[in-house]
């Protein structure tokens, strides 16, 4: 058996009282399921009911309409993405609208209107990711993408030499781009 100093101790001691005491809180609020034995100790793991798309399709057949209306008006209200969606099915001709929306995003990463762009690519990167689970057609996704490169051409351009995740990044989106032209048949 090794034996560690006093402080190391001290240290793994407070760590599983701090262990126990969120297994507590969690338990009283009901979150723990059970415990689990894993690599001889026992770990807390909380568990929340998962659900997958089987048991929403059950829970929606149990929804009467006036529910259901309530439920999208809800997620309408809420959440953007769901209103930009909806923009885009009702209106199919107002797509150039929503793309503007992402590629202000994209571009504000860039170039912001105010002080130096900080070219955050997780934000431009995370607003194409989202327009591309709202758009319809290929040709306004390959937009969005393009743009996100030419505003990292722009950015080089009047910034200077950007290091090597930089180009990757927008050699990989440009690669996309050029792949989904390729497989639409839009060449």
């Amino acid at each position: 058996m090794v034996r560690h100093s006093p402080a190391i101790r001290r240290l793994q001691l407070r760590n599983s009282f701090l262990k126990l005491a969120m297994a507590l809180c969690a338990c009283t609020a009901g979150h723990i399921n059970f415990f689990e034995k894993s690599k001889n100790r026992s770990i807390f793991q909380m568990t929340q009911p998962k659900i997958n798309l089987t048991h929403l399709k059950k829970h929606l057949n149990n929804c009467s309409q006036s529910e259901l209306i309530s439920d999208i008006t809800e997620l309408f209200k809420r959440i953007p993405s769901v209103k930009d969606y909806y923009q885009i099915k009702l209106n199919p001709q107002e797509e150039k609208e929503v793309a503007a929306k992402y590629k202000k995003i994209i571009e504000h990463e860039f170039f912001p209107t105010r002080g130096f762009g900080k070219a955050k690519l997780s934000v431009a990167k995370k607003a194409i990711s989202d327009y591309r689970k709202i758009c319809k057609t290929n040709t306004s996704l390959i937009d969005v993408m393009l743009f996100y490169v030419e505003q990292g051409v722009k950015f080089t351009n009047a910034y200077g030499d950007i290091n090597e995740s930089f180009y990757l990044s927008m050699e990989g989106v440009y690669e996309q781009a050029v792949g989904i032209i390729i497989t639409s048949n839009l060449a």
